[in-house]
C-alpha cells in the first residue's frame, strides 16, 4: 500500500487540513472518534493511505499539526474531529510568527524543526510504502511561508526518493489586508520551485468570486474558502484512497504533467459547484461536468486565466463516480473540441476513480 503523509502549517493550514480531513472522513464513513461506520467494501479497501489502522478498531490520520502560534492547534484539538488526530503529533511553539518570515525560517521555526522531523519520521516508520508527503500551508503567514520553506529543504535532503506535493494557498486583498503577505509568498517562492515537487496552487482571490458567482454567498467566510479547497485536495487524494483505473498516484501525474522540474505549478478546477439552493433540485452529467471544467470561472487558482487568456502546457481531468462508465466520458464532441483546442494544444488526461461519496454519485 503506498501510503501518504500529510504535514499541516500555520493557521491556515491546519484550518484548511482539518476540513480536509473531515470531508475524506465522511467518503470513508469514518465517525469523529475515527470509528467506521459504514457498510461497503471499497471505503476500507485501501484507507490505510491516509489512516493508520488504530489499537480499538479505529483510524488515525497519517497527518503532523505545526503551528508556531499554541492557540491555533488547540482550536483544532477543541474540534468536532479533533480527537481523530494523534495527540504527539501537534508540534507547537511558545508564540506565533507573527507574519513574519523571517521568524519562521531563521528564528523560531528552528526551535521547532527537530521537534517536527521526529514527528515525521515517526509517521514515516509506520508506511509500509511511503508514495508521497503532502504540504498544506499558506504564504501569507510567517509559519506558512518561513517553516514551510524551512521543512521543504529538509524534507528534500532527508527523503529524496518521497515525492513532496505543496497545497498552497496564495494571499489576495479581499480576504486579508495584512500589508506583509506579498512579501512574505515573494520570500518563500524560491524554495517551492527548488524543492517541490508538485505544488497545487490555491488563490483566495478565485476562491472568493467562486463563492460569491457561484455558490451564491454574498459574504464569504474562510469557513466557504475552505470547503471549495478540501473538496478539490479530497478529489486529488481519490486515487490513492479509491480504485482507479491504471493505478496512478502523484508521481505518475507528475511524470505526465510536469515537461520541466520547474514546470510543476498546478492550477485546480472542481466540478460541479453550484449554489446550495440549486443543488438538491438538479442532476448532473458527465457532459455538464465536463462543460464546466473547461470554464475557467471555476479554476481555483490563476485568476488571469479565468477570462480564457493564455493556454496549458498539458492538463489532467479525474472523473470520479461509483457507477461511472468509461464509454461516458468522450470529450469528441464539437463543441467541447472548440472548448478545449485553444487552451490545450496537446490534449487532456483522463483518469477515472471509484468512490463512495455519499453527497454525489460523480464529481
Amino acid at each position: 500500500m503506498r501510503e501518504v503523509v500529510t504535514i499541516q502549517l500555520g493557521h491556515c493550514g491546519n484550518a484548511l487540513g482539518s476540513t480536509f480531513w473531515e470531508d475524506i472522513s465522511q467518503e470513508h464513513s469514518l465517525l469523529p472518534t475515527g470509528v467506521y461506520c459504514g457498510n461497503h467494501s471499497l471505503q476500507l479497501e485501501k484507507i490505510s493511505s491516509f489512516f493508520t489502522p488504530g489499537a480499538t478498531l479505529n483510524y488515525v490520520p497519517r497527518s503532523i499539526l505545526v503551528d508556531l502560534d499554541p492557540s491555533s492547534l488547540e482550536s483544532v484539538r477543541c474540534s468536532p474531529i479533533g480527537q481523530l488526530f494523534r495527540p504527539d503529533n501537534f508540534i507547537f511553539g511558545k508564540v506565533g510568527a507573527g507574519n513574519n518570515f523571517a521568524r519562521g525560517n531563521f528564528t523560531d521555526g528552528v526551535d521547532i524543526r527537530d521537534m517536527t522531523l521526529e514527528a515525521i519520521r515517526k509517521e514515516m516508520e509506520l508506511c509500509h510504502q511511503p508514495s508521497a508527503f503532502q504540504m498544506i500551508h499558506a504564504l501569507g503567514g510567517g509559519t506558512g511561508s518561513g517553516m514551510g520553506a524551512l521543512l521543504l529543504e529538509m524534507l528534500k535532503e532527508e527523503y529524496p526518493k518521497i515525492l513532496i506535493l505543496n497545497e498552497t494557498v496564495i494571499p489576495s486583498s479581499k480576504v486579508s489586508e495584512v500589508v506583509v503577505e506579498p512579501y512574505n509568498s515573494i520570500l518563500a517562492a524560491p524554495s517551492l520551485i527548488k524543492n517541490s515537487d508538485v505544488t497545487v496552487l490555491l488563490d483566495n482571490e478565485c476562491l472568493y468570486e467562486i463563492c460569491q458567482k457561484t455558490l451564491m454567498l454574498e459574504s464569504p467566510i474562510l469557513e466557504d474558502l475552505n470547503f471549495v479547497m478540501a473538496k478539490a485536495m479530497a478529489g486529488l487524494s481519490s486515487t490513492y484512497r479509491f480504485p482507479a483505473r491504471g493505478h496512478v498516484d502523484w508521481a505518475a501525474m507528475r511524470c505526465v504533467m510536469v515537461p520541466s522540474p520547474k514546470l510543476h505549478f498546478f492550477l485546480p478546477a472542481y466540478a460541479p459547484l453550484n449554489s446550495r439552493g440549486v443543488q438538491a433540485y438538479r442532476t448532473f452529467s458527465v457532459h455538464d461536468i465536463s462543460h464546466q471544467l473547461l470554464n475557467g470561472k471555476i479554476l481555483l487558482g490563476g485568476k488571469e486565466f479565468q477570462s480564457g487568456n493564455g493556454k496549458y502546457l498539458t492538463a489532467l481531468a479525474l472523473f470520479r463516480g461509483y457507477r461511472l462508465r468509461e464509454e461516458e466520458v468522450s470529450w469528441d464532441s464539437p463543441i467541447l473540441k472548440r472548448k478545449i483546442q485553444p487552451i490545450l494544444p496537446s490534449g487532456c488526461l483522463i483518469i477515472f476513480c471509484m468512490g463512495c461519496v455519499k453527497r454525489r454519485r460523480l464529481g
